[in-house]
């Protein structure tokens, strides 16, 4: 079982039509400011399952290696081919549909899709306890480098003013977004999209406009 209150509470998703002007952005930072952040780094006490064995899920399983923490069970749609993998020999594997009334806490490594609703499909499953394998990773900051699942901060009065004049000065709304988004997860937990500002795997690093600079 997790020791954090994460039964207790589900994620929360945000969807918004339009990008933010710099007015906008600042409303919104004003409800992020305002807003508590009912979650904290999970604190393990027992075998754990994960859900997704792609790249996440293999970093997620050397990481419960080294700190010594075992896996009991791993999740995953293309279940047989992971089970057929030396790389997780040793390791039992089930698909989302064996996975229901799982009793044991089940950490979400996957990169590649939106958190809240796989989290709303295990909990519909029966499963009771979920949580981002980067939350339950952050518990072990003192023995592990490994530091994804950081928490922001309440804002004081002057973050509030730096980073409203920081959203104010950004060239477009769609780096107002993806930074809202960004905080919003950071500060609260809550896990915001902007239909006009989607987050493209194959361009998060390589941007159309900073490598049509560099090129």
């Amino acid at each position: 079982m997790f020791a954090a209150h994460i039964p207790r509470f589900a994620h929360t998703a945000r969807r918004f039509d339009q990008l933010p002007d710099g007015a906008e952005a600042r409303r919104l930072l004003a409800t992020l400011a305002q807003s508590p952040c009912w979650f904290a780094p999970a604190r393990p006490a027992g075998p754990i399952a994960l859900y997704g064995a792609g790249s996440l899920g293999r970093l997620a399983r050397d990481f419960l290696k080294q700190v010594g923490h075992e896996l009991a069970l791993v999740i995953d749609r293309d279940a047989e081919r992971i089970a057929a993998d030396p790389e997780w020999a040793g390791v039992r594997v089930v698909t989302p549909s064996r996975a229901s009334h799982i009793a044991m806490p089940i950490a979400v490594s996957v990169v590649t899709s939106p958190y809240v609703p796989l989290e709303r499909t295990l909990h519909d499953l029966g499963v009771a306890e979920v949580v981002p394998f980067y939350d339950f990773a952050e518990s072990f900051r003192q023995r592990h480098p490994l530091s994804n699942g950081w928490f922001a901060l309440p804002l004081t009065a002057d973050d509030f003013a730096s980073t409203a004049a920081v959203l104010e000065r950004w060239h477009d709304d769609m780096s107002r977004a993806h930074h809202l988004q960004f905080l919003a997860w950071r500060r609260v937990r809550e896990e915001w999209t902007f239909t006009e500002a989607p987050v493209v795997q194959g361009r998060r690093y390589f941007m159309p406009e900073i490598a049509a600079v560099l090129t």
